[in-house]
């Protein structure tokens, strides 16, 4: 039973050892399993924002084309009335498209920022036609900067902003902050030096304005031509793509900016409508290159995510046979354990039962061959010891004289004491004379003990 203990004991230690280091290794694999589904989600949450932000993009090119028309038709061009109609119902369909877009993206912290947008443009746009030139001018401006802030928000809600993987950041850089900001500055020339040529007049207000509103324009191209010589250094597959559409780009800047310089030297000869139409090519280039800038960090982001997939699951699987080998090689020592302390313990029993057999063995040739009362070798021991003798040998008989009276007179357990007394005193007279035996012999039916030498 304390083997069978002893047993259980080891199997459980070894079954506690292997549940501890099962569970350690479970635990380091779920943790690198869910640090990549937490890229995964990140890197998804990335992709919401980059499929709403063309929706966003549509409504501030539509709010700057709006602001432009009007404030031209303020300006005295009385025969964009109808086109104010038409653009304020394009706006209207795009508010209504990015509230759909956002709501699909579900991002936090947006939807008070776009039903502030929401009624502030609805009341911008009912307002407009009632105000000033300036009054409208401000306040579709104040809108568009709110807009702005909403693309910055979105990508911000998206983890497109915290994004730091280069092969994506430079393109995310484009798409929130360097092309709208070029929008931005495009819409506002395109509006305010329109409604100079429809009055054609100016004044050194509208000169700074014009000014400032190019030197944004400039730095927008400068830092968006930054961004993207960056991005085709870790993704130079998009540059074939891209590059044509940003030197369009830039050959529509160029015409702006001689209409610009025509502007501010007083010359108005260039209709209110070629020139919006001018700012109007700017801005298209720039919708199509934040286009193609939208589709190729969309390709990447995808591309990301399918790889972090990809290496999830490789884990996954990896972790599975990892720990399907730790299972067979507990079990392996689990058995081994069992057997082996199974094998070691009917060993050390069969050693038991060997050395308690010898005992017996020798406690049986001892009776056999030695008298129980003195430990004398007996009888049986002297025929035997005759029966191999070889040489010649001398045989003594002591007798003790009247051992019979005494046993008689004083009992049987006196006479064995003498006999044990007697035969100590031989054995020790004896002991340096060596080749001798003593012997305890009953001859029978004489009934008396004989020592023999």
């Amino acid at each position: 039973m304390n083997n069978y203990k002893k047993i259980l004991k080891y199997r459980l230690q070894l079954l506690f050892v292997a549940f501890v280091v099962l569970g350690f290794a479970s635990y380091i694999i779920w943790n690198a399993v869910n640090d990549k589904n937490k890229a995964i989600a990140f890197s998804q949450l990335e992709i919401y924002g980059v499929k709403t932000l063309p929706s966003l993009k549509n409504l501030l090119v539509n709010t700057e084309k709006l602001r432009g028309i009007t404030v031209v038709y303020k300006a005295g061009n009385t025969s964009l009335r109808s086109q104010i109609q038409e653009q304020t119902a394009v706006v209207t369909t795009a508010l209504q498209a990015t509230k759909q877009a956002l709501a699909e993206a579900n991002l936090k912290g947006i939807s008070p920022l776009f039903s502030s947008i929401n009624s502030k443009l609805q009341n911008t746009m009912s307002a407009a036609l009632s105000q000033t030139e300036k009054e409208s001018f401000e306040n579709y401006s104040d809108v568009i900067d709110n807009e702005f802030a909403l693309i910055v928000k979105v990508g911000d809600m998206s983890n497109l902003i915290l994004d730091s993987d280069l092969d994506t950041f430079y393109l995310i850089d484009a798409v929130i902050n360097k092309l709208p900001s070029l929008v931005k500055a495009t819409g506002g020339l395109r509006g305010l030096g329109g409604a100079v040529l429809a009055a054609k007049m100016k004044n050194n207000d509208t000169d700074t304005k014009l000014a400032i509103l190019f030197g944004s324009l400039k730095d927008a191209i400068a830092a968006t031509k930054s961004s993207f010589n960056s991005a085709y250094s870790y993704n130079g597959q998009v540059k074939a793509t891209m590059d044509p559409a940003f030197e369009k780009l830039c050959t529509s800047v160029n015409r702006l900016r001689d209409e610009l310089k025509k502007i501010t030297q007083g010359d108005f000869s260039t209709s209110s409508t070629d020139y919006f139409q001018t700012a109007s090519d700017v801005i298209n280039n720039t919708v199509s290159l934040y286009g193609l800038s939208n589709k190729s960090l969309l390709r990447l982001l995808n591309i990301r995510v399918d790889k972090l997939k990809t290496t999830r699951d490789e884990v996954i699987a990896e972790s599975i046979v990892f720990l399907l080998i730790l299972i067979v090689l507990f079990y392996i020592a689990y058995d081994y354990l069992y057997k082996n302390l199974l094998v070691r313990e009917a060993a050390k029993k069969e050693q038991t039962i060997l050395e308690e057999l010898k005992k017996a063995n020798n406690s049986l040739i001892q009776s056999l061959t030695h008298d129980n009362l003195t430990g004398m070798h007996n009888r049986s021991s002297l025929v035997k010891e005759i029966t191999d003798l070889k040489n010649s040998a001398i045989i003594m008989l002591i007798d003790i004289r009247a051992f019979k009276e005494i046993n008689d007179a004083y009992g049987g357990d006196f006479g064995n004491r003498v006999l044990v007394k007697f035969t100590k005193y031989l054995n020790q007279f004896f002991t340096n004379i060596t080749q001798t035996t003593l012997y305890t012999v009953n001859f029978g039916k004489i009934k008396e003990q004989h020592l023999l030498l």
